[in-house]
């Protein structure tokens, strides 16, 4: 099975930016988790400054995350986060 999960700001068709992580999961007694080595970080972005070493992409025991740190031309800034949790339980 495969999981995907993304927060996407944008503002229009020259001017977006897209942080997406995704991976494979495993399923067993009701319980969901994601396999480590599969996780996959995407980091996209149009019209807007992005200072490259401030992008984050983190694998770790408990979550694995992008997240773009961003400025708009007008000087508005924010970010883009994107993260996958390695534990669910229902």
């Amino acid at each position: 099975m495969y999981d995907h999960d993304t927060d996407t700001p944008q503002w229009g068709q020259d001017e977006w930016v897209w942080a997406g992580v995704s991976g494979w999961l495993i399923i067993c007694n009701g319980r969901i988790t994601v396999d480590t080595p599969t996780v996959k970080h995407v980091a996209y972005w149009s019209s807007v400054t992005v200072d490259r070493s401030r992008v984050q992409e983190y694998t770790g025991a408990k979550i694995s995350f992008t997240r773009i740190p961003y400025e708009r031309h007008n000087g508005e800034t924010g970010g883009a986060l994107a993260l996958i949790p390695h534990f669910y339980k229902r």
